[in-house]
């Protein structure tokens, strides 16, 4: 994992009642960006994209499951973690649509959406999906999934593309600018769900 114990501790947030959750949440999200990439069905017109469908996912499940550690603890309100757990990943689907167009070019964009929308592609994501729980000392719903030599194969060829050596190899979207654009996204939402508690 490229992200380092002070990387993290840098962007925790102000509000302490969850700041040790949030910290937790990046350090998932650093584990996703290497490994998450959900397929949506349909075109993008009909709805985001599958590669920030992927993410938004990811980070969601990371972020109600800091929360319900923090709740836990003693940490979270009860209104606020009820608040988060009814919260979908259209709350984060803005945030990536913005870090992938940042990151892909044009040519690329398309690519990546073709691959993440493969039985391999959403394979992918429900393996990084399963990263961010077992990263959290949690259960998967689902079991990560095995890949074939035949697979591994079409994931290692993506890789070898200019968006999968972005998005797989060189793990852009676990930088300094993306991880501060989530924490904003991840506060607005906790700002939004304390006033519920």
């Amino acid at each position: 994992m490229k992200t380092t114990a002070n990387r993290t501790d840098r962007r925790a947030p102000s509000d302490p009642a969850v700041a040790g959750s949030l910290r937790a949440l990046l350090i998932a999200l650093a584990l996703v960006a290497s490994s998450t990439a959900q397929a949506a069905d349909g075109d993008r017109s009909a709805g985001p994209s599958a590669v920030a469908s992927a993410f938004a996912a990811s980070a969601l499940a990371g972020l109600k499951l800091a929360v319900q550690k923090g709740l836990a603890d003693g940490k979270v309100s009860p209104a606020k973690a009820d608040c988060v757990q009814k919260l979908d990943s259209s709350s984060f689907y803005g945030v990536f649509e913005s870090l992938l167009g940042a990151t892909l070019s044009p040519d690329e964009r398309p690519a990546a959406e073709a691959f993440f929308r493969t039985a391999v592609g959403r394979k992918y994501a429900k393996f990084g999906l399963a990263q961010v729980y077992t990263s959290h000392g949690e259960t998967p719903p689902e079991p990560a999934p095995a890949f074939s030599a035949a697979e591994y194969k079409e994931l290692e060829d993506f890789s070898r593309t200019p968006a999968g050596d972005k998005l797989l190899v060189r793990d852009v979207l676990n930088g300094d600018a993306a991880h501060r654009e989530l924490g904003k996204n991840i506060q607005s939402l906790l700002a939004t769900c304390g006033k519920a508690g």
